[in-house]
């Protein structure tokens, strides 16, 4: 909250730029598209042409424009990332259509798949879902985002680091300071005092 407030004039500079795009820009940050490229890319390197029917949403109606792209495009795009080769493009037969949950078993069957496996996520230690978790697990993308409780585990090093260097960050912001001026020399240090912030939370 002391950053948001302390930076609010720059971050709406930054951010100006988006309301001149409308919707796209409102949903620029959801993780609906990066979920339905994923898919698309994987189901585009399996099948040669896609007839694509998604749930209908505000994100993606606002932002199924940028997949027109991909209308008749036979020909694959690939790319390196981190040594792996990755699809970039697929091939759809029409533009994205959408479909309410409520009149398609083909959208009711993805949501249910959908709920299930965020289940599953939801209850790691449970034991009653270990069969689901086995099922499943094996088809998650490579790029699924699943929540990792560890980064904010305090008995771990990376936590009690990132909190010392936000305590650095939201002084910055009170007091009208660069964000980002020196900012290696906050996480060196943040690191090298991790045995004394260690004393003084026991």
């Amino acid at each position: 909250m002391r950053f948001a407030r302390g930076y609010n004039v720059i971050i709406a500079q930054e951010t100006r730029g988006l309301q001149l795009t409308g919707d796209i820009g409102k949903w620029v940050l959801d993780l609906t598209i990066s979920a339905v490229t994923d898919h698309l890319r994987a189901w585009g390197e399996r099948y040669s042409l896609l007839e694509v029917v998604c749930d209908d949403s505000k994100q993606l109606h606002a932002l199924a424009s940028i997949y027109d792209g991909m209308v008749n495009r036979p020909d694959p795009v690939y790319i390196n990332v981190f040594g792996k080769r990755r699809r970039l493009t697929w091939n759809m037969a029409k533009p994205i259509a959408f479909a309410s949950s409520a009149e398609n078993p083909e959208v009711q069957l993805a949501d249910l798949v959908a709920g299930a496996t965020a289940a599953i996520a939801a209850h790691e230690d449970n034991d009653d879902f270990r069969p689901l978790r086995e099922a499943v697990f094996p088809h998650l993308s490579e790029e699924c985002i699943l929540p990792d409780l560890s980064i904010i585990d305090l008995a771990g090093d990376e936590a009690a680091v990132n909190a010392l260097v936000l305590e650095d960050l939201a002084f910055r912001a009170d007091n009208g300071l660069d964000p980002l001026f020196g900012m290696e020399a906050v996480y060196l240090t943040a690191k090298a005092t991790l045995p004394e912030f260690r004393r003084m939370t026991l």
